[in-house]
């Protein structure tokens, strides 16, 4: 299913919404059959972006989806489950999908760390690069420690690799300076 039906922006459903009680205010106040197919046209064309955006997944919710369920292994101090979602070819900084494996497991032991957070996924921040790659922007933070100095704004890079997307890479830039320079985490690093 294209994009602009199975994720379309919310300004559209909002849009459409306010054009629809503006149509259904017309009909109840002139009761002709014109504002009356006006209104039935635009509650159905809503009705069925709607259902579209419910029903189909967007490679950019695929991607949400896969980092959320990142965030969450590590939470549950899992990472087998945690790496599941990398790509073989993922790597960052030098480092592999096996040692991310390792850096985990070697995290859950630290007495602060209980897992990632990630936040703020914005509409606006997903960026189809080819058909099957999707780049995605969002906040993340350690579980537990408030710290500013470890909030980053995150670009990860999707893959769709069979029926699953993977995170192939991944930039991490301070909070709130999404076109900044991007930033070694030193914590990520052995």
């Amino acid at each position: 299913m294209p994009v602009f039906l199975s994720d379309p922006p919310p300004s559209l459903f909002l849009i459409l919404g306010v054009l629809t009680v503006i149509a259904l205010a017309v009909a109840a106040i002139r009761r002709t059959r014109k504002p009356a197919v006006a209104f039935a046209v635009l509650f159905v064309v809503t009705a069925v972006l709607l259902a579209c955006d419910r029903l189909s997944e967007s490679p950019r919710e695929a991607a949400t989806r896969t980092m959320l369920a990142f965030a969450t292994a590590t939470q549950n101090k899992r990472p087998d489950a945690a790496v599941s979602h990398l790509a073989e070819s993922f790597t960052y900084k030098g480092m592999k999908k096996a040692e991310v494996r390792s850096l985990l497991a070697d995290m859950d032991r630290l007495s602060g760390w209980s897992g990632a957070v990630l936040t703020d996924f914005d509409h606006a921040d997903a960026e189809m690069l080819a058909p099957d790659t999707v780049r995605i922007g969002f906040v993340s933070r350690p579980l537990n420690i408030p710290s500013p100095d470890y909030i980053f704004y995150t670009k990860a890079t999707l893959q769709k690799q069979g029926n699953d997307w993977k995170l192939t890479a991944i930039e991490f830039r301070p909070d709130n300076k999404r076109d900044g320079p991007e930033v070694d985490v030193a914590s990520f690093r052995r």
